[in-house]
């Protein structure tokens, strides 16, 4: 196996760990949405520190942009908003 299938393989893990955390916070009614971005960024942290900062920065931008279009109101995509790209970038700095 070559090193850059493992790597794939590896963001293509983190990756759907942050969407089965952004499915599961978005629908159970008693998880907020600060115990959601605690739990994704524990998940980054933990990608960063076991496996390097490829999967890492990858795990940053698919939990900084669900962050964005499922927990931030007003829902969808609008990183143009201040308080949006501050999120993704909170995720990408970490």
């Amino acid at each position: 196996m070559t090193k850059f299938a493992l790597r794939a393989g590896r963001v293509g893990v983190v990756a759907s760990l942050i969407v089965l955390l952004l499915y599961v916070s978005e629908h159970l009614r008693h998880v907020n949405s600060t115990i959601a971005v605690l739990a994704l960024t524990v998940t980054v942290l933990a990608a960063a520190l076991i496996w390097g900062w490829l999967e890492a920065l990858a795990a940053a931008l698919v939990a900084g942009l669900g962050v964005d279009y499922y927990l931030l109101p007003p829902h969808g995509l609008n990183l143009e908003r201040p308080e949006h790209a501050v999120a993704l970038a909170a995720f990408v700095m970490t």
